[in-house]
């Protein structure tokens, strides 16, 4: 138990607890009401369904297990409990949106390899020559995260703005309140710029799939997604 703790060993185990709590628990009526009508192949399945999305939650943020095992997890868990066939439960695996991902995950790889993404957001950063401090935190700030999300994670533009930014503020000796709210704009600026395009961050693509499976015969193109996303990136 030396190099396995209490706390390693509570991590681990937090999440089969949770999924045990509800798969033992008695099937709540809505939850009976709801298998009835998608046909679930036992009552409690969907009971079971929620214990297992605890599972896998805990074990993501707590990073009990190596993300990768945690990313096969449900596959594994649905399949041996006969809810779905092992093939079937890889198919998800193979979907376009996931190799959009990766060829995203990959481009933005590219950009922190080279630093083209810090060179992008200096000179960004250096349009701006006027003395206005709300300007100056836009330029520096919230204009390089917002296009550097367009095409990279929000997690890894809002990184490589924030030194750049950090920067600034330790040379101008903001005030706490300047600082905070420069800061703020960095992490909504780097949220805004991913809702720009369809490809911008894995939440968009997941939206796509879901709205074009519950409206049948519908597509979402790339610029419908842009027409919408648009007003809501600029707002």
């Amino acid at each position: 138990m030396s190099s396995y703790s209490k706390k390693d060993l509570f991590k681990l185990l937090l999440g089969p607890l949770l999924f045990l709590l509800l798969a033992l628990a008695p099937p709540l009526p809505m939850v009976e009401e709801a298998a009835s009508m998608v046909k679930a192949p036992s009552p409690k399945a969907p009971q079971i369904a929620l214990g297992g999305m605890f599972w896998v939650a805990s074990w993501w943020v707590t990073e009990a297990v190596p993300l990768g095992l945690t990313g096969i997890l449900a596959a594994v868990l649905f399949s041996f409990l006969g809810y779905v066939t092992w093939s079937k439960a890889l198919t998800s695996f193979t979907n376009p949106i996931i190799w959009i991902f990766i060829g995203g995950f990959v481009l933005a790889a590219a950009f922190r390899k080279w630093g083209v993404d810090r060179r992008a957001a200096l000179a960004i950063a250096r349009l701006y020559k006027g003395g206005n401090p709300a300007l100056t935190a836009f330029f520096v700030a919230c204009l390089p995260a917002f296009f550097l999300s367009v095409t990279g994670s929000i997690t890894a533009s809002a990184s490589v703005v924030f030194p750049i930014a950090l920067s600034l503020l330790s040379m101008v000796r903001a005030s706490d309140r300047y600082s905070e709210a420069t800061m703020l704009a960095l992490g909504e600026a780097a949220t805004a710029g991913a809702m720009l395009l369809l490809i911008s961050t894995p939440p968009n693509l997941i939206a796509k799939q879901v709205i074009e499976s519950s409206v049948p015969g519908f597509k979402l193109t790339f610029i419908d997604w842009f027409i919408v996303g648009t007003p809501q990136a600029s707002g």
